[in-house]
This record gives structure tokens, C-alpha cells and sequence, in this order.
């Protein structure tokens, strides 16, 4: 035999359930908690932190030791290392092979051609291939010439670099050096007369006691004369 349910009866079960599903907890006054937040920059017993006990790292050799030259007026100026390799104006050795070698090529322009021919002549007349190109071929050694004739150079390391003076003008050259090493800074500043055909030349370091420029007085190629610096000043180097 079946049963059923009194439709009171089930109106209150569901009444029930409805209610216990959205009971409120029994501390009707409860608030949810805010979080902790701890100080920790004032905390007294937070230990005090450790001091840097490393030492900086040393320069290399290529900053503790280096020249840099400066040359204002007209001339050209040459530098060599200890291997011959060349960084300035380029010679007629290093660039007349590139203009003979452009001459022979077959689909060359009669007016390229005629360009190459006058440069070429230039060259072996004078015999200087300045105007026409730039050597760089010393590593760690940057050389700039600016618009205003002036020529900027910069040689980092502790070798030594021989500097090749031909004067061009009228007007003398200004020379200024500086060198650096790990102990000592130096000054020396040149007033380089003005003689086409004549030259000179210094071996440069950054741990140079002769500032003497040689000088070839008779241009026949021999250095038979000395440029003193006109002025040669030094300082320690700060540890």
C-alpha cells in the first residue's frame, strides 16, 4: 500500500533545507579579520646586514695605460707599431696598387678612367696619397681627422708606437701628448716648425722618459736635429 506525503509536511522540509543552506554563523557579530602586517625595518632584533667586502675589480691594463695626441696644422701624421702595420694618411705604397688595380678593369668609364689616370700622376708627383684615403691597421688605436684639419688620437695598452711627423704648410704645427701608466700622468706640449720636405719622428708609450722628437733638418732622410717639448709637466696617479 503506498504512502504519501502530506503536501504541509513537504512544504516544510523544503523550508528546511532552503534555510540551512544559507545558515549565518552563530556569532552574528563576526567581522572577517585584517591581516597582520609586520614591521620589519623597525624590529630591533633583525640582524644588521652584512657589509660588501669586495674588493673592486682592477682596470684592465688597456685603462691603466695609453697616450693621447693631438696635432693642429697642416701635415700628415703617421703611426707604426712594433709589426710595421700603419694607421694615418695612406702611403703611395698602400694605395697606388688599389688605383693600378681599379685602371685595369675593362668596363671602366672614360671619365672614371681619366680620374684614376690624374690621381695616379698626383701621387707619384708628390709622393703622398693623404688626401685620398685613411690607413687603419694598429689594433686598439683610433685616429680621427676632423674638418677643421686638427687630427685626434687615442692608443690604449702599454705599447710602444712610433709617431712620423711630415709638416705641409706655411703655419706651424701644435702638438700636445699625454701619457698614462699605472703610477704617473704626463704633459708635453710641441711647437713644430713648419719645413716641407723635413720630418720627424717619436716613439710614444705610456711609460716614455724621452720626449725628444728626432728631426730630419735637410729632408735627405736622416734625423739630424731634436725638437725639445716647449713645455713637460707630470702627476701622480691617484690610488
Amino acid at each position: 500500500m503506498k504512502r504519501y506525503i502530506n503536501a504541509d509536511v513537504m512544504g516544510l522540509l523544503i523550508a528546511g533545507l532552503i534555510l540551512g543552506c544559507n545558515a549565518q554563523p552563530k556569532k552574528a557579530d563576526f567581522q572577517a579579520q585584517k591581516p597582520v602586517v609586520i614591521n620589519i625595518l623597525a624590529d630591533s632584533t633583525m640582524p644588521p646586514a652584512a657589509k660588501d667586502t669586495v674588493k673592486p675589480a682592477e682596470k684592465p691594463d688597456s685603462l691603466k695605460y695609453g697616450f693621447q695626441i693631438q696635432f693642429s696644422g697642416q701635415g700628415e701624421f703617421h703611426f707604426y707599431d712594433d709589426n710595421d702595420r700603419h694607421t694615418g694618411p695612406a702611403t703611395p705604397d698602400e694605395y697606388l696598387p688599389i688605383v693600378e688595380a681599379l685602371l685595369k678593369q675593362p668596363s671602366l668609364h672614360e671619365q672614371e678612367r681619366a680620374g684614376l689616370e690624374n690621381i695616379k700622376a698626383k701621387i707619384t708627383r708628390t709622393g703622398s696619397a693623404a688626401e685620398f684615403a685613411t690607413t687603419r691597421k694598429i689594433p686598439n688605436l683610433s685616429y680621427q681627422k676632423n674638418s677643421d684639419g686638427s687630427v685626434n688620437a687615442e692608443y690604449k695598452g702599454a705599447g710602444e708606437i712610433t709617431v712620423r711627423i711630415r709638416p705641409g704648410g706655411i703655419s706651424p704645427i701644435k702638438m700636445s701628448l699625454k701619457i698614462w701608466n699605472d703610477k704617473l700622468i704626463k704633459n708635453a706640449g710641441y711647437d713644430i716648425p713648419p719645413a716641407i720636405g723635413r720630418s720627424g719622428q717619436l716613439a710614444v708609450s705610456a711609460l716614455m722618459d724621452d720626449f725628444v722628437i728626432s728631426w730630419d733638418v735637410n729632408g735627405d732622410g736622416k734625423d739630424d736635429s731634436e725638437l725639445e717639448p716647449r713645455k713637460l709637466d707630470s702627476a701622480a696617479v691617484a690610488n
